[in-house]
């Protein structure tokens, strides 16, 4: 084998690495809900056990680790996430609270 030969087999086997890096990176985005309280969450990751008896996940809105025994799970796209874990902007919230004050 000649040192072209071993260099382009190396540069191929680094690229192939950095690819696969880059694919497995990749955040998913979910959305979960809980058919009971028709409550919905967000998050980036879950977490579940061998038994498949419940599902654990940090709300991306609170912060909160969530557990679910009874759960819908779909994935979404980036934008879905980030329109739904928006904060909503402090202006419209201070004049809401102005609102509710005065009635």
């Amino acid at each position: 084998m000649s040192l072209n030969n071993t260099i382009a087999r190396l540069s191929l086997a680094v690229g192939a690495a950095a690819v696969l890096t880059a694919c497995s990176s990749q955040t998913v985005y979910y959305e979960v809900s809980e058919p009971s309280s028709g409550n919905t969450f967000y998050t980036t990751k879950i977490d579940r056990p061998k038994n498949d008896s419940y599902l654990l996940f940090d709300n991306a809105q609170t912060g909160a680790e969530v557990r679910l025994t009874q759960f819908q799970l779909r994935t979404i796209t980036q934008e879905e996430f980030e329109a739904a874990t928006k904060p909503a902007p402090a202006a419209a919230t201070a004049a809401e609270a102005d609102a509710d004050s005065d009635g």
